[in-house]
């Protein structure tokens, strides 16, 4: 009888890809405390989902969309909500999932300005005390002292540009002030803060750099941003200026910085990030002496998941009451199926 039917509990799939990066029971725990009533269905890989998690309501997940993804997402009618464990969205919205009508998309953000600052405080570090060229000689045994010593430099007065100053950027913002250093700053609407001595709207942005020792990118990619950083903004930039960037690959003219960097129109570039990913290694830039890349890892943490867990949590709360979501990313049309 209709009277005594039961209401069935929403289901929640998690794909737990990331095996450093893990959700472990203790943050099962806090979703489970959250939403007592949901069924939470874990899943190490997409193949896994159709078996699994069949007729979930939502998925968490990381942003690697492959064809088993992909086809889980359009044959799951009854899937009304994606939450990324990550804070870029790009990957997801520029594949074929992305263009699936029909649930709503929303990300992990606010926790990674500790990290990502530490990353490009290490970069601009490693650039200042020469600890690249350091390494270099030492694979070859080689006592540098009377090459790298020239070039050895302090942080205290110089200048750096933060181009977005979001979370991230702000944070990076503070530390980079409490270091002694001018600090600048770029967006699209330009703020105040404390920690920024000046913002830029984007329409001034040559004046960011032409001031900068140290230009590092924050900010999202879009239309809009795809080769912010192009031949033109390279060379307005300090001969002496290091580019970091920590964003997305494609904000950078990728053949443009490698021209300013062979014809040394910039001194160098720290990049976490690259296009493609990874980088094919016929690339130059992996061989050049003024370049430092490392592998998408500047939001890598221990306490990653014990932060985005509480995002996660929030906006599964605010899913269940039928709220508006925490950083949802528009579908412009594809709300329904």
């Amino acid at each position: 009888m209709k009277g005594n039917s039961v209401m069935k509990p929403n289901r929640i799939a998690i794909l737990n890809t990331n095996r450093i990066i893990s959700v472990l029971p203790k943050h099962l725990d806090i979703l489970r405390r959250t939403a007592p009533d949901c069924e939470f269905l874990l899943a190490e890989k997409a193949e896994d989902l159709p078996v699994l998690a069949a007729d979930a309501d939502a998925l968490i997940l990381w942003p690697s969309v492959g064809p088993d993804l992909i086809s889980y997402i359009r044959n799951t009618p009854g899937l009304r909500w994606l939450h990324l464990f990550t804070s870029g969205v790009d990957r997801l919205i520029n594949s074929e999932a992305g263009k699936i009508p029909g649930y709503r998309i929303t990300s992990t953000k606010g926790i990674h300005g500790y990290p990502i600052s530490d990353h490009v405080l290490a970069l601009m570090y490693a650039f200042l005390r020469q600890l690249h060229a350091a390494a270099h000689y030492q694979q070859k045994r080689s006592w540098s002292s009377d090459i790298l010593s020239g070039n050895c430099r302090e942080i205290a007065g110089l200048t750096v540009g933060i181009i977005g100053v979001g979370n991230i950027g702000l944070e990076l913002a503070r530390k980079c002030k409490l270091l002694d250093m001018t600090v600048l700053g770029a967006k699209r609407q330009p703020i105040t803060s404390q920690w920024l001595d000046k913002c830029y709207p984007i329409s001034q942005l040559p004046d960011l750099l032409a001031a900068s020792d140290f230009v590092v990118l924050c900010l999202p990619l879009t239309e809009e941003s795809r080769h912010l950083i192009g031949r033109e903004e390279l060379r307005v930039m300090k001969n002496s200026a290091i580019l970091i960037n920590i964003a997305r690959g494609g904000v950078v003219d990728q053949e443009a910085l490698i021209e300013a960097l062979e014809q040394g129109i910039i001194a160098g570039a720290g990049l976490d990030v690259t296009d493609p990913e990874p980088l094919p290694e016929s690339n130059p830039l992996w061989g050049m002496p003024n370049v430092i890349i490392t592998p998408h890892i500047s939001a890598q943490s221990p306490q990653y998941m014990d932060r985005a867990i509480h995002v996660i949590a929030e906006n599964l709360r605010r899913f269940l009451a039928d709220e508006p979501l925490l950083d949802e990313v528009p579908r412009h049309g594809l709300e329904s199926r």
